[in-house]
C-alpha cells in the first residue's frame, strides 16, 4: 500500500522513477540480502511496520502542507500583479542593453503608448531631448556606482511631455555585475497621482515561485527549500510594503484611504497636517467628516456620494480645519481592487487655496478696473502688437461717438487728422521699436460726427511670456477746451511779442535815426570848436575834449542799444550771419568766449517770426550764461533736422538742479521768456542742467522759409 501510494505521489509531481530493470534490479538486491539475513520476529516486523505507517502518514500530511503553502502562495502573487498594475505610478525594468522588460500600465498610460510598445524599447527613446544628457549621467552614475539613484527627467508623450521623477536601483547578479535596472517613475507635472514607488520584479519573482512549486512537488527536501525561499520573498515583501508606507508618510500630499461603509481606513500626517485632527480623532469616522463644513453638509454629502457611485473623479471642494480656518482642495479618488471587487478608495489631495485666493484678487481688480475705467473721464484703450485696437472702455463713446466694438480691429491712425497722422504714426513706431513708453503723445482727433478734439495720450509697452511686445495699454485724455486755450494764449503771446517787437523796430529807428544823428551833430560841433577857436583857454578846452568823449560814448552807447532792439544786419544778412556778429561782438564786450556753428541753414531765408525769436532766446540765453552760470566757455549751435530747427546753447557753469526748479516753477524771468519765445515759434524748450556740470538749453522750432 505505501509503495503504490508513493508512486502515485511520484507520477502526479511529473517524475516517472519506475523502470523495469530498475525493479528487476531491486528484486535481487532484496531477495540476495533476505539469505544471509535471519528472518526477525514477529514483535520486530510489527515495529517496523509501524515505523513506516507512521512516516507514511508525516510525508501525507507534509505534502498536504505543501499544497496548502502553494495555494497561498498563488493568491500572494495575484495580490502582487493587481497592486504592480494598478500603482499610481510608473514601474518598469531595464534589462544590461538599457531595454525595457517589463513595464506596468500606469507607466504606458504616462507614456500614451501600449504597454506592448514599451517591452523591448530603449527608455532614452522616451525621454525628451532637453533631458537627454540628465539621462545618461545619471544612468551612467547608477551603473558605475551600483547604488540607487534618482533624478527628475522630461518625458514624452501624446501632449506636450511630462515632467517625472525618476527613482532607479540597479540589482546584481552573484558576480556584482549589473544585471538589471528596476525603475519606478512619478508624474510630478500634474500632482494627480500618489507619490508612492513600489517597484518590484515581478517576472522574476513568478519564475522563483513556479521553480519553487515544481521542487515542492518533487520531494520533501524541495518542499524545505522552497518554504526557506518563501520566507526570503515574503521578508522582501515587507521590507518593500515598508519601504512603500515609508513614501506615503513623508508625502507632502495629503492621502487619506476609505472603506466601502465610508469609514476612513488610514490618513496620513500630510492629512493631519492638512485638517489640524490627529489620525486617532480621524480613523474610523464616518460621513460628515469633521472638515466638512455645517453650512454646506448636504452639498458636500451629494459631492461624496456622487464620488462613491462614479468610482473614480476629481472635483474641488473647500473644507475647515480644527483652527476653523477654511481651504480649498482638488480632490482625486481611485478605488482599489481586488479580483475586479472594490477594497477600498485611496483619495489624495492638493491644496489650491493659495491659487483660488490669488484668482479672487485677480478678479477683484478686474472689477476695480472696470469700475475705475467707467467712472474716469479718460478714455483707456489697448492695442495688439500691430497697433489694432482690441480693448476700449465704454467713455470712447462719450469722447469719440464711437461704440468700444467699432474701434476693435481699426488703427489710431485711422482717426487722427490727416495732417497728422504721418508724425503720429512715426513717433508711435519708434517707440514700438525701442520698447519705450507712450507720453503725454498729444493729436488732433476726428470724431464720428466730424468734429475734431485734442487728445494726449500715454501708454505702457505690454510683452508676452518670452519677452517679445505683445501691444500697448493706456488712456488718452480730453484736453480740446484747454488746447484751445492754450493755441489762444500763445497766438495772443505772439500778438504781443509781435508788437513788442514792432515797437522796438520803431525805438531802435528813433534813437538810430534821430538821438544818435543829433548827438553825433553836437559832437562835430564840440570837435569843430576846438580846431577853429584859436584863443581857447586851456580849461575850456579840456571840458570841451571831455564833453566830446562823453558824447562819443553816449553815441556808441545809443547804437548799441539800437542794435539790442533790432539787429540792423538780421533782414539782411541771414540769421546764421546775424548770430555769428552777435556772438563775435558778446564775447569782445563781456570776455565770454563764445564759439558758434550752424549746419544746413547758411543758404534758406527763414519767416521773420522764426528769425527774430531764434535771435532773441540767443540774446537772453548768453546773458543767462554770463550773470547767473559763471562759465567761462559757451556754445550756439544752429542746425537744420529735416523740417525743424534746432538750436543749443550750452555752457561749462556751475548749473543747476533742473528738473527741481521746474517741479518748483522757481525759473527766472529769463527762462521763461526763452520758453516763451519758443512757443511762440511754434516749438518747445528743454533744460538739462546738473550742479557743477553745466547747463544746455535746446530749442526746437517747424522750419518756415519766405518763398
Amino acid at each position: 500500500m505505501g509503495q503504490r501510494e508513493n508512486k502515485t505521489t511520484m507520477k502526479n509531481s511529473g517524475y516517472e522513477t519506475e523502470t523495469p530493470s530498475l525493479r528487476n534490479r531491486a528484486e535481487t538486491a532484496y531477495t540476495q540480502r533476505n539469505k544471509s539475513k535471519k528472518k526477525l520476529p514477529y514483535k520486530d516486523v510489527d515495529a517496523l511496520i509501524h515505523d513506516l505507517e507512521v512516516q507514511h502518514i508525516e510525508l501525507e500530511m507534509q505534502n498536504e502542507e505543501l499544497q496548502r503553502v502553494h495555494a497561498e502562495l498563488n493568491v500572494s502573487l495575484n495580490r502582487y500583479f493587481e497592486l504592480y498594475d494598478l500603482a499610481p505610478v510608473g514601474y518598469f525594468t531595464l534589462d544590461s542593453q538599457n531595454r525595457i522588460a517589463q513595464a506596468n500600465l500606469t507607466i504606458a498610460a504616462l507614456l500614451g503608448v501600449k504597454r506592448s510598445a514599451l517591452i523591448g524599447a530603449h527608455f532614452s527613446r522616451f525621454v525628451l531631448p532637453e533631458s537627454q544628457n540628465n539621462y545618461y549621467l545619471y544612468l551612467k552614475k547608477v551603473v558605475n556606482t551600483s547604488k540607487e539613484q534618482s533624478c527628475e527627467l522630461r518625458l514624452k508623450n501624446n501632449g506636450s511631455g511630462l515632467f517625472a521623477h525618476i527613482h532607479m536601483v540597479p540589482v546584481l547578479d552573484d558576480d556584482n555585475l549589473l544585471r538589471e535596472l528596476r525603475v519606478v517613475a512619478t508624474d510630478l507635472s500634474a500632482l494627480k497621482d500618489i507619490k508612492l514607488v513600489h517597484e518590484k520584479a515581478s517576472s522574476e519573482l513568478e519564475a522563483q515561485v513556479e521553480e519553487r512549486t515544481k521542487q515542492l512537488k518533487s520531494s520533501n527536501q524541495a518542499l524545505k527549500t522552497e518554504i526557506a525561499r518563501r520566507k526570503k520573498t515574503e521578508k522582501t515583501l515587507k521590507e518593500n510594503e515598508r519601504f512603500s508606507k515609508s513614501l506615503v508618510e513623508n508625502s507632502p500630499i495629503p492621502i487619506q484611504v476609505v472603506n466601502q461603509d465610508a469609514s476612513i481606513k488610514y490618513v496620513n500626517p500630510a492629512m493631519e497636517r492638512q485638517t489640524g485632527f490627529s489620525s486617532i480623532e480621524i480613523i474610523g469616522q464616518k460621513p460628515p467628516y469633521p472638515w466638512w463644513r455645517e453650512e454646506v453638509l448636504d452639498e458636500t454629502m451629494h459631492s461624496f456620494q456622487e464620488l462613491f457611485s462614479k468610482g473614480v473623479s476629481g472635483f474641488e471642494q473647500v473644507f475647515r480645519n480644527k483652527n476653523g480656518e477654511d481651504f480649498i482642495v482638488h480632490i482625486y479618488s481611485l478605488p482599489v481592487k481586488e479580483s475586479g471587487r472594490s477594497l477600498y478608495y485611496l483619495s489624495s489631495w492638493v491644496d489650491i487655496t493659495l491659487e483660488k485666493r490669488l484668482l479672487n484678487e485677480v478678479r477683484e481688480k478686474e472689477c476695480l478696473f472696470h469700475d475705475i475705467s467707467q467712472s474716469t473721464t479718460d478714455w483707456i484703450w489697448e492695442l495688439d502688437k500691430e497697433f489694432k485696437f482690441r480693448f476700449a472702455t465704454g467713455k470712447v463713446l462719450d469722447v469719440m461717438g464711437y461704440f468700444p466694438e467699432e474701434l476693435i480691429g481699426k488703427s489710431p491712425m485711422e482717426f487722427i487728422r490727416k495732417d497728422e497722422a504721418t508724425a503720429f504714426t512715426d513717433t508711435v513706431t519708434k517707440l514700438g521699436n525701442e520698447r519705450k513708453s507712450v507720453v503725454d503723445i498729444g493729436a488732433w482727433w476726428v470724431t464720428k460726427g466730424g468734429e475734431e478734439v485734442f487728445l494726449v495720450t500715454n501708454g505702457l509697452p505690454l510683452y508676452d511670456q518670452v519677452g517679445n511686445l505683445s501691444g500697448y495699454r493706456g488712456c488718452a485724455k480730453n484736453i480740446t477746451e484747454q488746447k484751445k486755450a492754450e493755441d489762444r494764449v500763445r497766438q495772443l503771446s505772439g500778438q504781443l511779442l509781435q508788437a513788442q517787437e514792432t515797437e522796438r523796430q520803431v525805438i531802435s529807428w528813433h534813437l538810430h535815426d534821430h538821438v544818435a544823428q543829433d548827438l553825433a551833430a553836437v559832437k562835430i560841433t564840440c570837435d569843430g570848436l576846438l580846431t577853429e577857436k584859436k584863443g581857447l583857454s586851456s580849461d575850456l578846452r579840456h571840458e570841451i575834449e571831455k564833453l566830446s568823449g562823453l558824447l562819443r560814448h553816449c553815441i556808441g552807447s545809443v547804437r548799441d542799444l539800437s542794435y539790442d532792439l533790432r539787429p540792423p544786419g538780421l533782414n539782411k544778412l541771414g540769421l546764421p550771419q546775424a548770430l555769428r556778429e552777435h556772438c563775435t561782438m558778446y564775447a569782445k564786450k563781456t570776455g565770454l568766449s563764445v564759439e558758434f556753428s550752424c549746419s544746413g541753414l547758411e543758404s534758406i531765408q527763414l519767416e521773420e517770426n522764426a528769425q527774430i525769436n531764434l535771435y532773441r532766446i540767443v540774446q537772453e540765453g548768453l546773458r543767462n550764461v554770463k550773470r547767473h552760470a559763471l562759465a567761462e566757455k559757451a556754445f550756439v549751435e544752429l542746425i537744420r533736422a529735416g523740417s525743424k530747427i534746432k538750436l543749443n546753447i550750452t555752457d561749462n557753469g556751475t548749473g543747476f538742479e533742473a528738473v527741481k526748479e521746474l517741479s518748483k516753477g522757481s525759473l527766472g524771468m529769463g527762462l521763461r521768456v526763452m520758453m516763451e519765445r519758443a512757443r511762440a515759434a511754434g516749438g518747445r524748450m528743454k533744460i538739462r542742467s546738473k550742479p557743477g556740470i553745466g547747463t544746455r538749453i535746446s530749442v526746437e522750432i517747424p522750419l518756415a522759409v519766405i518763398g
